[in-house]
């Protein structure tokens, strides 16, 4: 059995296009929906509808849909139920949760970014639907790592050749490229035997284990020059960090998020999840760290 029909909602963001091209070269059917006030544009061979996220109207639009992948911001987390909902009034088969990052089944996770809660209560509400018909999956990922490279998330200013350095840089943390999520979710569509698999189920991936360190020796073995580093006390951001979303500012959980992903204040390291890594299962191609990073020095 495959799931060739799919409806993303929320492709538009840092992980919808790279999701969107490779479930298009899987040969996957895609509906992509958009805010009638959104600018926001897809590749040819997406089909583009626009929806207000009313059930009546997510009902339409997921009839004769095989599975919904919700890519939903911070602040629309909390909508998944009505989503689930109108899945399972559509006879929908199969409902990605938006997961994608760090693993939410941990209760320290949740308390210490409490946005993150709305992503557990999601999957908790579609296992409420399992007796309906409704099937789900949740991917936890850890950080995009590609993504937060660029855009200075895990420390370095490939810029500016500095780096921050968390906690001494020693922590183990996985993270994986925006077009391993992406193999991932058409594996989990279209290859025999894994839609079963995956059927209500946490799936868990990753495309390096490293630290902190180990990026910055690779930086700067990669560029032949030093890269000065800043220190970091994960404890000290995190106060911080409450205190700036406390007034309003909701910018502060960055430094919260990067303290649970370097500061060794849960376990990072995604091979010991619950089940374990299932890259190989889903037949994700090895990565190397070393080429990545030269990749996006070159970018």
């Amino acid at each position: 059995m495959s799931l060739k029909n799919v409806v993303v909602a929320g492709g538009s963001g840092n992980l919808g296009p790279a999701i969107v091209n490779e479930l298009l070269a899987a040969g996957i059917n895609i509906t992509a929906t958009k805010r009638p006030d959104s600018s926001s544009t897809f590749p040819d061979g997406v089909k583009v509808v626009t929806t207000d996220y009313s059930f009546d109207s997510l009902v339409k639009i997921f009839q004769g849909q095989d599975a919904v992948l919700a890519l939903l911001n911070g602040a629309a987390f909390s909508k998944q139920n009505t989503m689930i909902d109108a899945a399972v009034e559509a006879g929908v088969k199969r409902f990605f949760t938006s997961e994608f990052g760090s693993d939410t089944r941990d209760p320290e996770v949740r308390k210490a970014v409490t946005f993150f809660q709305p992503k557990h209560d999601a999957v908790e509400y579609a296992k409420s639907k399992e007796s309906q018909g409704l099937t789900w999956t949740a991917i936890i990922t850890g950080p995009f790592f590609d993504w937060g490279l660029k855009m200075g998330f895990l420390g370095a200013d490939l810029k500016k050749h500095t780096a921050e350095i968390w906690d001494g840089g020693n922590n183990k943390f996985s993270g994986t490229n925006l077009s391993t999520i992406g193999k991932a979710i058409a594996a989990i569509l279209s290859k025999a035997g894994v839609v079963e698999a995956t059927k209500n189920q946490y799936v868990t991936i990753s495309s390096f284990t490293t630290t902190q360190n180990e990026v910055h020796a690779l930086l700067e073995e990669i560029t032949g020059e030093k890269w000065p580093t800043t220190a970091v006390d994960s404890d000290a951001k995190i106060e911080e960090g409450k205190k700036a979303m406390a007034a309003g500012d909701h910018y502060g959980a960055m430094s919260i998020l990067k303290a649970y992903a370097f500061g060794g204040k849960v376990d990072a390291d995604l091979s010991n999840a619950p089940g374990g890594l299932w890259n190989d299962k889903l037949g994700l191609p090895r990565e190397d760290l070393k080429a990545t990073l030269k990749k996006l020095l070159a970018a």
